[in-house]
């Protein structure tokens, strides 16, 4: 249920000792793949891609656009634990922003963009 809404996640109660820190990194482990190198993280999408082929091209652009765009303006929040920040925030955020620019600009072709 934490990987609905990795923005907002949160242990409804600490289940054990550590648990909230537990929660942490499983949320930040779930959104690692955003820090790949762009060869991969392009080739992940286009996988992503394939598991929605049903959705029209435009329909599924235009929600991938929303869930990165909405990443982006909670940046602050992407990752949580500050190991995962210093190892993945940076590469993950530009990842982001130079995927929804090949979206805004119907950039879209295999390798180029999620």
């Amino acid at each position: 249920m934490a990987t609905t809404n990795h923005l907002e996640a949160k242990a409804s109660k600490e289940r054990y000792a550590g648990f909230s820190r537990d929660l942490d990194l499983f949320v930040d482990l779930d959104l690692s793949t955003l820090a790949l190198p762009w060869e991969q993280f392009a080739a992940n999408f286009q996988d992503i891609r394939f598991e929605f082929s049903w959705i029209p091209e435009e329909v599924f652009n235009a929600g991938q656009a929303a869930f990165l765009r909405n990443l982006l303006s909670h940046e602050d929040k992407l990752f949580r634990r500050p190991e995962t920040i210093k190892m993945w925030r940076a590469a993950a955020l530009a990842n982001i922003r130079h995927c929804l620019n090949n979206l805004s600009t119907g950039d879209v072709g295999a390798r180029q963009c999620p």
